[in-house]
């Protein structure tokens, strides 16, 4: 026997934020080292929330033109929102073509999470929860609340989505 006195489901209220903006960015560089991390044995294509194709989790991290990028961004951020200190531990790259997409899902633990497009692309990133889409553009970046559930609907463009993803932690629990 089973006595249920309280059930309760609904959704919390809670503080997120999430910017979007365009940045000067070598494309070309960076969809050319993507179609090489994709082809790397420790790459993560469909194994994860993203079903395309994905380079290994920190091939971007120590990428001396992604940090500049990250650079300019996250001045950006300290200057304009109060989050405490915090490290860039994952930015991996992505391949979306024809029938690809992405799954419902958030970046928790992570402090901060982003994504960094190179081309104009119809497939859009879709924050539901929130009632925003991102539609990828050449330089085109978002930094979301790791808590934002996301996804990306499968797509019939003849032409690929190319972007890297990122995380960052509290800079002590990298440590």
């Amino acid at each position: 026997m089973i006595k249920i006195h309280k059930h309760i489901e609904r959704q919390l209220l809670q503080d997120f934020f999430l910017i979007e903006g365009t940045i000067d960015v070598n494309a070309e560089y960076f969809i050319e080292k993507i179609k090489q991390g994709v082809k790397e044995e420790k790459n993560q294509s469909y194994k994860q929330h993203v079903k395309a194709e994905m380079t290994p989790w920190t091939y971007f991290r120590d990428d001396k033109e992604f940090l500049k990028c990250f650079s300019k961004i996250a001045t950006y951020l300290d200057s304009s929102k109060p989050l405490p200190a915090y490290v860039l531990v994952e930015a991996w790259g992505v391949i979306s073509s024809a029938g690809d997409w992405t799954s419902r899902h958030d970046h928790k633990p992570n402090i901060l999470a982003g994504a960094l497009y190179f081309n104009d692309h119809p497939q859009t990133l879709d924050f539901d929860e929130i009632g925003v889409q991102i539609k990828p553009a050449k330089g085109k970046f978002v930094l979301f609340s790791p808590e934002l559930l996301h996804k990306a609907f499968p797509h019939n463009s003849k032409k690929n989505k190319y972007g890297i993803s990122f995380n960052c932690w509290l800079s002590d629990v990298r440590k």
